[in-house]
């Protein structure tokens, strides 16, 4: 089960049950972890965690909990530490340039209490590309890569960002809250990717996918080619919790659910990547 916190940040908790028969003794596994991503600190200053860098990807400490079946219970025994606190190193690209095209991403602060979030702007070539999407600058990249398997480059960019981002309409410090404007109605933390053909004259979109973030390595949307047929397609995380009740806890005022994301998989039509199928997820 995990605990989502989404809204500017993220912060994932996890834990694993196994029961393990050793010795005719029943034994309960319970592996604990967590990973975290936010702009301010929400943990006691007497924390490991406090020191380390706002906005950076936090692997937490994993423990391993064992316990042990008395007849009528399950009674602790031992917690061990099985991975120590770990920072991810930042995912940040911001230019990219292929013969004489220049694409670059500009990123700003939305200040927003609630949802604190960056919002960016992609350009090639000096020149606005598409709108504004939200965003967290030291995990977002521009690439030219070949997608389309035509042996030219698109303009790929992929995004983290903050769940339902926003967006300022004036300029920081002269706005209020009536300034900030939606961009995207996704209520997770996700991973957004953007691609666009460019033939020398005209460009055009050819994809827009979300998909919720789940594990600490960010994953939300990838390139893959599932079918093996020499053509990537786009994976999204589109349902992350399953469609049981919440489980009420204390921690945070929220609830615990289990984790069931299925995967939205995207094609390419010849013209643009579609929705194609939904898997389950391993």
């Amino acid at each position: 089960m995990r605990l989502p916190c989404h809204s500017g940040g993220l912060n994932l908790f996890q834990s694993n049950l196994e029961n393990i028969i050793s010795d005719n003794q029943i034994f309960l596994e319970k592996k604990n972890s967590r990973f975290s991503i936010y702009n301010s600190h929400f943990w006691p200053r007497d924390t490991e965690y406090w020191n380390l860098p706002l906005g950076a990807l936090k692997v937490m400490t994993t423990t391993l909990d064992i316990f042990v079946w008395n007849g009528t219970q399950f009674v602790f025994v031992d917690s061990n530490v099985v991975n120590e606190p770990y920072i991810i190193e930042e995912a940040m690209a911001l230019e990219a340039s292929h013969d004489d095209d220049f694409a670059t991403i500009t990123f700003e602060n939305n200040h927003d209490p609630i949802g604190d979030n960056d919002f960016c702007q992609l350009f090639l070539n000096e020149e606005t590309v598409g709108d504004v999407f939200g965003c967290k600058q030291n995990f977002t990249t521009v690439e030219w890569l070949d997608i389309t398997n035509d042996q030219r480059l698109e303009i790929v960019v992929t995004a983290l960002s903050g769940a339902r981002p926003s967006a300022l309409s004036g300029s920081w410090p002269d706005v209020d809250s009536e300034d900030l404007y939606s961009l995207s109605d996704i209520r997770c933390v996700h991973e957004h990717i953007l691609a666009y053909e460019w033939d020398g004259v005209a460009i055009r979109k050819i994809a827009d996918v979300e998909g919720c973030v789940v594990q600490e390595d960010l994953y939300g949307v990838e390139l893959s080619d599932t079918d093996n047929d020499g053509q990537v397609e786009i994976l999204a995380v589109n349902n992350l919790f399953s469609d049981s009740a919440c489980i009420t806890t204390t921690i945070f005022h929220s609830c615990w659910f289990e984790i069931d994301p299925k995967i939205n998989i995207y094609k390419w039509n010849g013209a643009e990547f579609v929705f194609w199928e939904i898997i389950q997820s391993d």
